[in-house]
C-alpha cells in the first residue's frame, strides 16, 4: 500500500522520525496517481501521455519523479529529466497502471524518456535519429508486459528511436526482449539494485 499512497498517507500523516525516515526515503517507490483530466485525451490510438515542454507542470513533475528513481537504480549522476530544465528537447511517455476500481485517477508506473529526432543533440549525422536514453517501471510490477506494451507505442511515435547505453543489467536483458539484440558487456554498469 505505501508505493501507491506513499508515506504520509501510509502512516496516517504522523512523522517516523530517525533512521526510520532515512530508510524510506531511499526505500519507498510510489506510483503516482494522476486524475483523469489528463488520461480522458487518450484512447486507443494515444494510450500513452507523453510529457513534453508544453504538459502541465503537474505532468512534468510526474516525470521528474520517475527519473529520480532511475537515478537510484543507477550509477548516475544526475537525473536524466529534469521539469525545470528546457535546454533540450526531451518527451516522457508515462506508462499507466489501470488496476484501481472505480477510482477518477490512473497510477503511473513508469516512464521512458525520448530525445526526438532534430534536437540537436547529437552529431549531425545522427541528428535523424531519436534516443530511448532511459527507462524505468516500479519493481513490482516489472515483468507484466508493461513496457512490452508501451514499447509498441514509442517504436510507432519515435520509429527511429534506438535505446542508448550503458545499461544496468535488467535494463540490458530488457533491450535483449525488446529488440533483439545483445548489449556488449562493456556498457552494462553495475546500479543499487
Amino acid at each position: 500500500m505505501w508505493e501507491m499512497y506513499g508515506q504520509a498517507d501510509a502512516t496516517g500523516g504522523e512523522p517516523l522520525g530517525g533512521d526510520i525516515e532515512v530508510m524510506l526515503e531511499t526505500a519507498m517507490i510510489r506510483m503516482v496517481p494522476i486524475h483523469e483530466r489528463y488520461w480522458s485525451v487518450y484512447d486507443a490510438e494515444r494510450p500513452y501521455p507523453v510529457v513534453t515542454d508544453d504538459s502541465p507542470e503537474e505532468m512534468k513533475l510526474v516525470a521528474e519523479e520517475f527519473a529520480g528513481y532511475f537515478k537510484r537504480e543507477t550509477p548516475f549522476d544526475g537525473y536524466p529529466y529534469s521539469a525545470s530544465d528546457n535546454s533540450y528537447p526531451q518527451s516522457v511517455v508515462l506508462i499507466p497502471y489501470r488496476n484501481w476500481v472505480d477510482s477518477p485517477h490512473c497510477a503511473v508506473a513508469g516512464a521512458v524518456g525520448v530525445i526526438p529526432a532534430g534536437s540537436g543533440v547529437y552529431r549531425k549525422e545522427d541528428d535523424h535519429l531519436s534516443a530511448i536514453t532511459w527507462m524505468w517501471l516500479h519493481p513490482h510490477l516489472r515483468g507484466r508486459g508493461l513496457m512490452r506494451d508501451a514499447w509498441e507505442f514509442v517504436r510507432k511515435q519515435w520509429p527511429t528511436a534506438t535505446m542508448t547505453g550503458p545499461f544496468t543489467p535488467a535494463g540490458a536483458r530488457l533491450r535483449k526482449a525488446l529488440e533483439g539484440k545483445d548489449v556488449p558487456a562493456s556498457q552494462i554498469v553495475r546500479g543499487r539494485h
